[in-house]
């Protein structure tokens, strides 16, 4: 069984193509890295697999789960760049609540969790 499967994937932005219909199975269990010069796909291929990109094309699984913006794929999975962003738009509440919200937590919950963690990092474990 393949831990990500993808089928010609393609993703443009504008007229520069990132991605070219790249396919490839890494099995699960097994030990897998992009190498390559800059601007061969490598970003932007692990933002298609973990959901932070919609594909222009082609198709992907990673665990068994289509890639895209449901939630589903954010459960099971984690990433984390080299260099985080956090989004202005947000703030830590909204953020905390939006992971909460990836892991099934009702809005009460969520919130109440969200809270106590803030209460936490102000005044420290």
């Amino acid at each position: 069984m393949s831990a990500i499967h993808i089928e010609n994937l393609v993703k443009t932005y504008g007229a520069v193509r990132a991605l070219d219909g790249l396919s490839l199975d890494v099995e699960a269990g097994s030990i897998f890295g992009f190498l390559g010069p800059n601007g061969a796909g490598k970003t932007t291929t692990i933002r298609l697999l973990t959901g932070l990109a919609h594909a222009s094309g082609g198709r992907a699984t990673v665990a068994g789960v289509e890639i895209g913006h449901n939630g589903a794929l954010a459960r099971r999975i984690g990433y984390l760049p080299e260099e985080p962003a956090f989004y202005g738009w947000m703030s830590a509440q909204e953020f905390l609540e939006y992971i909460g919200q990836l892991f099934g937590l009702g809005a009460a919950a969520r919130r109440k969790h969200a809270e106590e963690l803030l209460k936490k990092w102000r005044f420290g474990f």
